[in-house]
């Protein structure tokens, strides 16, 4: 809640409000999830948790900045929901240091960012000895999604998988069969070779960015 040119101006009262507002919304029984990327002190989070404390939310995610290690710890043992983090972390080393001082209860790689599906799964292991649950974090494209199902059905401390629910033509039109999400919230991972999915080549050539293009931009 931080005012600036592209940040955003809903005080953290709104931003509480809103969380109660989906729990009516929900009922009681839907797992609830809430994400502050990484925008929060240590303190604010404590405080945002005491405020949605009757939302019943299962994890915060990403409270703090990734390298602010130490109040993710002391938060982690401080708050009755769990937190879980963090996407911006990219390596098993990173992962090591995070899962073994307990900075989180909830693990969150993604296989797209952490040196693949092979990576990823060291990670989710690492997890799952510390009897922790692992859920990859996803938004960017159909193919990033179906790497992560992958990895969620390949581990035994997996559960769920990040559906991005904006429009993005790189999730919904980017493969030749799209993936449907169950009326139940239930995805059935694709099981023909490699990921077990085709792109559409169309879109893909639509979407096409040329080098030059990008190095035109970046300067």
């Amino acid at each position: 809640y931080l005012k600036g040119a592209d940040e955003c101006v809903t005080s953290l009262t709104d931003d509480c409000a809103r969380v109660h507002t989906v729990r009516s919304a929900v009922g009681p029984e839907p797992y609830l999830m809430i994400d502050a990327n990484s925008a929060w002190t240590e303190k604010i989070a404590l405080r945002a948790l005491r405020e949605v404390r009757e939302a019943n939310v299962f994890f915060l995610e990403e409270p703090v900045p990734t390298d602010d290690l130490d109040s993710s710890i002391r938060l982690t043992a401080r708050a009755e929901t769990q937190i879980a983090g963090y996407e911006t972390e990219t390596s098993r080393f990173g992962f090591r240091n995070i899962i073994e001082r307990r900075a989180v209860d909830v693990v969150q790689p993604d296989s797209c960012w952490t040196g693949g599906l092979s990576e990823a799964r060291k990670v989710a292991h690492l997890a799952g000895a510390h009897h922790m649950l692992c859920v990859p974090h996803c938004f960017s494209t159909a193919v990033a999604m179906t790497a992560n199902m992958h990895l969620v059905g390949s581990i035994s401390n997996g559960e769920f998988v990040e559906w991005d629910c904006n429009e993005n033509p790189l999730v919904d039109e980017l493969l030749a069969t799209p993936m449907q999400l169950r009326a139940d919230g239930l995805l059935a991972i694709p099981n023909g070779p490699g990921l077990g999915i085709e792109l559409d080549e169309d879109v893909v050539e639509r979407h096409r960015v040329a080098a030059d293009d990008v190095t035109r931009v970046l300067a």
